[in-house]
């Protein structure tokens, strides 16, 4: 049984709720107008990491990562608004049309 007289500030239940602080926003980005379906926060917030991963021009950032959580959580139109969204480019850099996989 906690005793709220007993405990000190950071224990005290009765002042508890009072010093939990909101977790840190997480950016989010927003996925290309042809992904038709749209995303929660949480959806938003993976593709906003996801593309800092695929773009990101410091060699020190490790590359790739794990895209895992429940089921029914989304991963599949979370990937399909990485691929929609971060589309590679149409022409190499010798400026010839490369060949694009059709979405």
């Amino acid at each position: 049984k906690l005793d709220a007289s007993s405990a000190s500030d950071d224990e005290n239940p009765d002042t508890m709720l009072e010093t939990i602080k909101p977790a840190e926003v997480m950016p989010r980005a927003e996925p290309h107008a042809d992904m038709l379906m749209a995303l929660l926060p949480f959806q938003k917030e993976f593709l906003h990491w996801a593309l800092r991963q695929e773009t990101e021009p410091d060699n020190n950032t490790l590359r790739g990562g794990i895209l895992a959580d429940e089921m029914g959580m989304g991963k599949t139109i979370q990937t399909l608004s990485l691929m929609v969204t971060n589309r590679p480019a149409q022409k190499d850099v010798k400026g010839k049309k490369k060949a694009a996989p059709v979405m």
